[in-house]
């Protein structure tokens, strides 16, 4: 897997689960509304929660002009993809700050599959008062906190790091999967993931 130069992430934004500071570091970027996207959670969830010194960050990337600085996006979209990552981010630190559970359970994953789970649904709406209708009717975290927090130019902050990350690492697609800072193709795949995670070993 050494073969290219390495990206520095930084592995205290996104969603977390697995051991901190691990020898095996996986980072995806993915877009809530992208099929391959859904496909690749599964696979990606259960080999962090499968495998020793593995942690795994997942980062938004909406692929929406309007809170991606992304040239080719020429600031251009209908700000759901961006709401979607927004809520995310938001329903893990309203979790976080209620209580000291561990973050392999918490709401922000929890958060992370409903929006994954319900794609088809959420692709049909086009309006960001119905998406958070719709995120509200998860009933994982309190709506007013997370109406609260996804308004806040914090978050927002926040998701645009992220998405400078990316950029800076040439992401050219949804979902992309770096391990150990380097660029890993077909890293949802869980054949690839065990014969990285035994490389480097």
């Amino acid at each position: 897997m050494a073969c290219c130069s390495e990206n520095v992430f930084d592995l205290n934004t996104g969603l977390k689960i697995g051991t901190p500071n691990s020898r095996f570091t996986i980072v995806e970027f993915a877009d809530f509304r992208c099929p391959h996207c859904k496909t690749a959670y599964p696979s990606l969830h259960a080999f962090a929660q499968a495998h020793p010194e593995t942690q795994l960050v997942f980062k938004p990337y909406p692929l929406d002009g309007s809170c991606n600085s992304e040239p080719n996006f020429k600031g251009e979209g209908d700000g759901i993809s961006c709401r979607l990552a927004l809520g995310a981010l938001c329903a893990d630190k309203i979790q976080n700050k209620a209580s000291d559970q561990n973050q392999d359970h918490s709401q922000g994953w929890a958060f992370h599959h409903f929006l994954f789970d319900q794609q088809e649904s959420i692709r049909n709406i086009r309006t960001t008062s119905k998406l958070d209708e719709k995120m509200c009717s998860s009933n994982l975290v309190d709506c007013q906190q997370l109406t609260n927090c996804m308004n806040s130019n914090e978050t927002m902050n926040e998701l645009k790091g992220m998405i400078q990350e990316a950029i800076r690492a040439n992401l050219t697609g949804t979902p992309t999967i770096f391990v150990n800072g380097q660029l890993l193709g077909g890293g949802q795949l869980l054949p690839v993931l065990e014969g990285a995670y035994l490389q480097a070993k």
